[in-house]
């Protein structure tokens, strides 16, 4: 009597895209390393939030704890306004959200307004978990891991958009988050995730004059593991 055959496996979907927060717990499952929160912001609030970044050099951090949470350190280049209070209780609400995440009591974050090209080259970060919010300008891009050629990733070369090319042969799979959005990133030093980073980057804008204002939240290696 023929054995049966066992039915094929499914492959787990690398990414999650979520209309809701709590959508971002899928980011625990083996196999996914980018879970996005589709989240847009006020009308209003983007566009003072454009404003700010046009007017405004911003480059803060901080250590962030859950219980007092402060994020004021963060706002200290800021005027004294409705937006940045609206600006204050998004910040302090997504810290929230991103040491729920893994029940850790502190995140290192940073907040500032991006102007070069510094991280344009596709990479995956060598950290457990990283949380980025592009709150004005474009946003982070990132690549499905089916597009990716993982042995040009880590090509050490001057020519960043040939190690671009090389990475991710075809550009129409580069996709990228909205002003709002929420991005939670699984590195190469997530328990069980070692050759498995999201591959991402920050857009390029130096040529284009546009501003960025991004916060990124990072938690330590043994909170992830």
């Amino acid at each position: 009597m023929a054995a049966r055959k066992r039915p094929l496996a499914l492959e787990t979907k690398p990414f999650v895209l979520a209309r809701t927060e709590a959508g971002l717990a899928a980011i625990d499952q083996r196999g996914v390393n980018l879970a996005l929160w589709e989240r847009p912001l006020p009308r209003r609030f983007l566009g003072w939030l454009e404003d700010i970044t046009a007017s405004h050099s911003i480059e803060r951090r901080a250590t962030l704890r859950r219980r007092d949470l402060d994020v004021s350190v963060l706002l200290a280049d800021l005027p004294s306004t409705r937006g940045r209070e609206a600006l204050a209780d998004d910040i302090h609400a997504v810290v929230r959200l991103f040491t729920r995440l893994r029940g850790v009591v502190a995140v290192e974050a940073s907040l500032a307004v991006v102007v070069g090209d510094k991280c344009r080259k596709f990479h995956a970060d060598w950290k457990p978990l990283r949380l980025v919010c592009t709150y004005a300008g474009p946003g982070t891009e990132w690549v499905a891991n089916a597009a990716v050629r993982r042995d040009a990733l880590m090509s050490e070369t001057h020519d960043m958009d040939a190690a671009n090319r090389a990475t991710v042969p075809d550009p129409r799979d580069v996709r990228h988050a909205n002003p709002g959005d929420v991005v939670v990133l699984k590195g190469e030093r997530y328990r069980g995730n070692a050759g498995n980073g999201a591959v991402h980057r920050s857009p390029p804008i130096e040529a284009s004059g546009k501003r960025r204002l991004v916060l990124t939240l990072d938690m330590a290696a043994r909170a992830a593991e």
